[in-house]
């Protein structure tokens, strides 16, 4: 079956070969021969009980837009290239046709992509374009309880780039298995039931980040950890990030995505939050005293409202969007209440996880 589109031209010999050459030297994550774990000791985070985590970074999913069906023959071997010998589920090839701006595309996704199936993509003859890719970076522990914990204490610091402009929501399951998605926090997540929580969700054109803490990893060992995953959507959002092409795809620098895009905020406590609204009174020419100003009941108000636990954490990305809309600080930047955290021992490996380079004794190896 052909498309009536005219064929790509035939990829750059440069990126088939860093491709293939990668691929020899570090054979896919089916293969049997076991990983060799590097376990990594964590600086003290404040409230979460653990002594390790394991940090894995990969590429959680691949979508590209086509003008139509692949070739029989194409999909085969792609197939084959994604499932391999794994019968676990885990690896996925999902193609679809839905209708684009009055005309119909087939829309293809691959879950943790193999690097072998990269490899089978940047020789295709279909033309495409890679419209949307998920990085995910697993944060694993022994525990699920400590894979709760992490994600309370993620939630409620992560913060996009830029200024926020939407609340963080949660999607949790109902009873008949359809998702629920619930745009507040209206539970606490230690007693509550598990679920994604979301940054920017639905976005079209972007990044989408999707937190969760409720399953186990998809490396591996299977064991629980806190999930969190960048999803970047669209052309300009993919280039900036160097994800534009297939080569950008399989030769990611894995530490260095992370390290650029993670930020952790601390929500200012309520004396610092007190103060700064005070300031603001005196600036109105009111500045009234005692234990229950409007500043005191305003701050109150405020940490409450977005706090995620019964352990008084703040989701920072939630309270910075509203001080930043509204006029409760006008004139000043709301970001400075914030206190910076870092983020060094969230910090993965520079190779795909799933792809086994990090691995293994003979990982001293780069594509020239």
């Amino acid at each position: 079956m052909k498309c009536g589109v005219q064929a790509k031209a035939a990829p750059k010999q440069l990126t088939a070969c860093r491709i293939e050459h990668h691929c020899a030297l570090h054979p896919a994550a089916g293969d049997k021969g076991g990983p060799l774990r590097r376990k990594r000791r964590v600086a003290y985070v404040p409230g979460v009980s653990l002594t390790e985590v394991d940090s894995l970074s990969y590429i959680d999913s691949i979508f590209l837009s086509l003008p139509c069906a692949m070739l029989p023959e194409e999909h085969a071997a792609l197939e084959l290239a994604v499932n391999g010998g794994d019968q676990t589920g885990k690896r996925r090839l999902v193609g679809k046709t839905h209708k684009y701006k009055a005309s119909w595309i087939y829309l293809l996704a691959i879950h943790q992509p193999t690097l072998e199936a990269i490899g089978v993509l940047d020789r295709l003859n279909t033309p495409y374009k890679i419209v949307r890719v998920h990085v995910a970076l697993d944060l694993i522990v022994d525990k699920s309880s400590e894979a709760m914990q992490l994600r309370d204490y993620v939630v409620a610091r992560v913060v996009k780039s830029g200024r926020p402009s939407k609340a963080i929501s949660f999607e949790t399951e109902r009873p008949s298995g359809k998702p629920s998605l619930v745009r507040a926090i209206p539970y606490d997540i230690d007693d509550g039931p598990g679920g994604t929580a979301y940054i920017s969700r639905g976005t079209k054109e972007g990044v989408e980040v999707a937190m969760y803490g409720d399953r186990p990893t998809k490396t591996y060992s299977g064991k629980p950890c806190l999930h969190l995953e960048w999803r970047i959507r669209g052309a300009q959002a993919l280039r900036s990030s160097g994800l534009r092409t297939l080569a950008g795809v399989a030769l990611l620098d894995h530490r260095e995505f992370w390290d650029k895009r993670l930020r952790l905020l601390r929500a200012p406590s309520a004396v610092t939050l007190t103060r700064a609204l005070q300031i603001r009174s005196r600036s109105k020419g009111t500045t009234p005293a005692g234990p229950a100003t409007p500043a005191v009941r305003e701050a109150s108000m405020l940490l409450h409202a977005h706090q995620i636990n019964a352990g008084g954490d703040v989701v920072a990305n939630d309270l910075l969007a509203i001080l930043s809309k509204s006029a409760l600080l006008k004139g000043k930047r709301p970001v400075r209440l914030f206190t910076r955290e870092k983020h060094g021992w969230m910090l993965p490996p520079d190779k795909n996880a799933l792809w086994g380079a990090h691995l293994r004794d003979d990982s001293s190896d780069s594509c020239q």
